[in-house]
């Protein structure tokens, strides 16, 4: 089953940025002074139409994954953005499964005498500070969310249902202990310091780079713990997931760029584009991915993935599923009656590193074979439901 862990719908959602003031003193003699500090999560604030987009994106991920894994604040987002009938329906489908880290407010920031420092929201669980977390996460969105008074019970009764990560303080005491000492290393600031920049008036580019250290360890962590096999990597994230690729459990989530090759392979349009053209529904893709065809299709390039490896070039994936349409006589009698369309061998590839068991010298087809694939049909799903479906719904 592939499961991907995805921290958040809209990257600038629920309390983004933190602010915290606190009093400290210079010696236990003298008078407290304030300090006050704003700090990000060093994930991109905001892109354009990326508020509106958001839900299409976790959309997008349900056509490729069983589970996406998402924190329960999200349906917040959800509910203020396609309404409450559209979000149940989401959270319904068996796609869709709710973590709770009682919040992702964590962050580091350099206090009164440039030290890291680290800071961990949490709060007591019952009925009325569960209301009072709902409210705080809407305030910051209030001019963006549209949430009704009677859809607030619903949205608590799913805080109450959603998988609760109850060690959250020990959770994060591991992640500070790692960050901090991770940090301290040349090669890391290295990589921080050549991640993409964020444009901010309010907050240090230190402490973005750094919280950009403490979330990777801290999603990195999450992700193990909710047996997840693959991890939502944001562009600001791509170059620590491949410093700690080795150390990491879950892998990148590159099903969508196999996809991509795929539909452009079989010309199908942009999905994304589709549904904010409201060409697709939310019910057209809940109803594609709930399919047997769907079902098969998501197993397929879930091996595919494991068997060739996220290093090959895009022209291999392109040809595996070549390879994989020729294997059903129908279709490739229907190939080779065009010119120019013979079959694509793809050769012998070397993918003992991935399972050492098939030995060397074994083809991605007989790995996908020795998987039990080997009477699934690709074009099943991409042309007999896929296009199917965009055709008769752009007509």
């Amino acid at each position: 089953m592939s499961k991907i862990f995805f921290p958040y719908i809209y990257h600038g959602s629920i309390a983004h940025k933190y602010y915290i003031r606190f009093d400290f003193r210079m010696s236990l003699t003298e008078p407290p002074k304030k300090f006050s500090t704003i700090f990000s999560t060093g994930i991109r604030e905001e892109y354009d139409k990326e508020f509106e987009m958001a839900y299409i994106h976790l959309l997008d991920q349900l056509l490729l994954y069983d589970v996406c894994m998402i924190p329960v604040e999200d349906v917040v987002y959800l509910m203020g953005t396609i309404g409450y009938e559209y979000t149940m329906k989401i959270v319904n489908s068996g796609g869709v499964h709710l973590y709770d880290a009682l919040s992702n407010r964590i962050g580091m920031y350099f206090g009164p005498f440039n030290q890291p420092m680290m800071f961990a929201g949490k709060s007591p669980e019952n009925e009325q500070k569960l209301y009072a977390r709902l409210e705080s996460m809407i305030k910051p969105l209030r001019y963006k969310l549209y949430i009704k008074e009677e859809w607030k019970p619903s949205i608590i009764e799913l805080f109450k249902s959603a998988y609760f990560i109850n060690d959250i303080f020990g959770l994060f005491k591991d992640t500070e202990s790692e960050t901090l000492y991770e940090y301290g290393k040349d090669d890391v600031k290295k990589i921080l310091n050549l991640s993409p920049k964020v444009e901010s008036k309010n907050v240090e580019e230190q402490q973005v780079k750094a919280n950009r250290l403490l979330h990777f360890q801290y999603y990195k962590r999450i992700s193990e713990l909710l047996k997840c096999n693959y991890m939502y990597i944001p562009v600001e994230l791509e170059s620590l997931y491949e410093y700690y690729a080795d150390s990491t459990v879950a892998n990148k989530d590159n099903l969508k760029d196999i996809f991509a090759q795929i539909t452009k392979l079989e010309r199908i349009p942009d999905i994304p584009k589709l549904i904010d053209e409201g060409i697709l529904t939310i019910d057209d893709i809940l109803d594609i991915r709930k399919s047997k065809a769907s079902k098969n299709f998501r197993k397929w390039i879930d091996k595919l993935n494991q068997a060739a490896g996220s290093k090959h070039s895009s022209e291999l994936y392109a040809q595996l599923y070549h390879e994989a349409c020729m294997s059903n006589n129908k279709f490739k009698t229907a190939y080779n009656s065009k010119e120019g369309s013979a079959v694509r061998t793809i050769g012998l590839l070397a993918i003992s590193s991935v399972n050492p068991a098939l030995g060397i010298g074994v083809t991605v087809f007989d790995y996908l074979v020795s998987n039990g694939l080997n009477d699934f049909n690709p074009s099943d799903y991409t042309r007999e439901k896929l296009k199917k479906i965009i055709n008769t719904k752009s007509n």
